[in-house]
């Protein structure tokens, strides 16, 4: 599974765990796809696909 579809995964099963979304799953220009969220005890988590090692 690419890096990708596993944040998408992800992002649908933080919403899906109730998790506030902060800022939406968003592709970026760079490459990868993250989003901003706060968890059920109020800490706020950024997750991405993004790896600077891998050529695009």
């Amino acid at each position: 599974m690419l890096p990708e579809e596993r944040i998408d995964i992800h992002y649908e099963n933080a919403k899906e765990k109730g998790a506030e979304i902060l800022a939406p799953l968003e592709s970026q220009d760079y490459g990868g796809k993250n989003y901003t969220c706060r968890d059920l005890d109020g800490h706020i988590w950024s997750f991405g696909s993004y790896d600077p090692w891998v050529e695009i």
